[in-house]
């Protein structure tokens, strides 16, 4: 269902019908992750949310990703505190992996965040404006 008029989603008159947009988003989006979204994060933040990204495809990382990136981060703030040969071999042997691995994933995560003082975003894309947006 499309009209001459697709407001954007945080238009004024539509906030004013936020309860009843909810339960009609709710009911049209019913074979999505919608409700789980809406649980964890609330109605304004997804609706803020599927307003921005509105018919583009998000891919979320897998749990072994997920897993992944936050012992390379444990042990790139470990090593952070005290990188001596001594604690680099620690901290291999708490991660099941070798020194040169650990050194490796500290080293690669110094010079990333050396660059600028924290992780840049490796594929930025420009801003989406109103026109941009097709509902």
């Amino acid at each position: 269902m499309s009209s001459q008029h697709d407001p954007l989603i945080l238009d004024k008159d539509l906030a004013e019908l936020m309860d009843v947009f909810h339960v009609v988003l709710l009911d049209t989006a019913a074979h999505t992750v919608l409700p789980e979204l809406l649980e964890v994060f609330g109605a304004e933040k997804v609706i803020k949310f599927m307003d921005l990204f509105a018919g583009i495809t998000l891919k979320v990382p897998s749990r072994e990703i997920l897993n992944d990136s936050a012992n390379k981060a444990f042990i790139f703030n470990k090593l952070r505190r005290d990188d001596s040969p001594e604690n680099v071999a620690l901290v291999a042997k708490e991660y099941g992996l070798t020194v040169a691995s650990v050194t490796s994933i500290y080293k690669h995560y110094s010079e990333i965040l050396r660059k600028d003082g924290k992780i840049r975003n490796r594929r930025s894309r420009p801003k989406r404006t109103t026109r941009d947006r097709k509902h």
